[in-house]
């Protein structure tokens, strides 16, 4: 297998699991708000602009899905203190709640699935997984 072909793998491989995690784990969230809530819950309150950055989406598209979580009560939006065009959104106890809930989840089916493979299986992934945080890291990097 060649590098673009193993580039092609990773990346689909890597994009099943999630997507699988997500619908397993869904809590009447779209892909969409899940992802938001769960790069709330890592990162923090952020700005509407850096939260549709991180999520490589529009800000307009990242406006609504929060108009709707707000409606659901997982997050809050407020006006930046220092520019009022500005707004920061954040998780509401009932956000983190969710959040940490989907997370537990979905470690949970994790775990499920390795306790079902054999050690030598276990032992290549955790040799690998060094080599995917690296791959993440450049990739957020650029």
């Amino acid at each position: 297998m060649n590098e673009q072909q193993l580039a092609r793998q990773v990346r689909i491989v890597v994009a099943r699991l999630e997507r699988r995690l997500r619908l397993r784990t869904a809590s009447g969230l779209t892909p969409s708000q899940s992802s938001l809530l769960a790069t709330l819950a890592k990162a923090g309150p952020l700005h509407i602009n850096e939260l549709a950055r991180r999520e490589a989406v529009r800000p307009a598209s990242t406006s609504r899905s929060v108009d709707r979580m707000i409606e659901l009560g997982l997050v809050q939006r407020t006006c930046d203190p220092d520019d009022a065009r500005k707004h920061t959104v954040a998780l509401t106890a009932q956000g983190r709640t969710a959040a940490t809930g989907s997370k537990d989840a979905a470690t949970a089916l994790v775990s499920s699935a390795l306790r079902r493979r054999p050690p030598a299986d276990l032992e290549a992934l955790r040799r690998a997984l060094p080599v995917l945080e690296a791959i993440t890291e450049d990739l957020a990097d650029g």
